[in-house]
C-alpha cells in the first residue's frame, strides 16, 4: 500500500500519484496521521465498493460501541436493565426540563430535590 501526504498530494499531477501508486490503494496522511485510503474500483463497481465501505464504518461502529460497553460495565446488561436505565434518563431529563422552565417563568426556585419528589408523588 503507498502512502502520500496532503501536501505532496497538492504539490504532484493526479497522473504522476495515481502513476506512483501503482495497483495498491493509496493511504493519504496528514502531519503523520492516516486520513483516508484512496482505492481503485472498476467503474462498474463503485457503488457496491462504496456499500461494502458503509458495511465495514458500521462493524466498527458497532465494535467501539462493544468494548466502551465492556470499559464501563454495562456489557452485561440484560433487557429490563436497558429498559430502566433509558426509563431513568428519560425522567431526568423531564426533571430537568421542568426545573428549567418554572425558574425561567419565576414560579418557584425550584431545586432538583423537590422535583423529584413531585414526581415520586404523581407516579404514586
Amino acid at each position: 500500500m503507498s502512502t502520500i501526504s496532503v501536501s505532496e498530494l497538492n504539490k504532484k499531477p493526479a497522473k504522476q500519484w495515481l502513476k506512483s501508486a501503482g495497483k495498491d490503494d493509496l493511504v493519504i496522511t496528514s502531519k503523520g496521521r492516516p486520513i483516508a485510503v484512496l482505492l481503485r474500483v472498476a467503474s462498474a463497481s463503485v457503488e457496491s465498493t462504496r456499500a461494502l465501505v458503509r458495511s465495514v464504518r458500521a462493524l466498527q461502529a458497532q465494535n467501539a460501541l462493544q468494548q466502551a460497553a465492556v470499559a464501563d460495565g454495562t456489557a452485561g446488561f440484560s433487557k429490563s436493565d436497558v429498559d430502566a436505565e433509558i426509563a431513568a434518563a428519560r425522567r431526568q431529563r423531564r426533571l430537568e426540563a421542568a426545573c428549567r422552565k418554572a425558574n425561567k417563568l419565576g414560579r418557584v426556585s425550584a431545586d432538583m430535590r423537590d422535583w423529584e419528589k413531585l414526581n415520586e408523588a404523581e407516579e404514586d
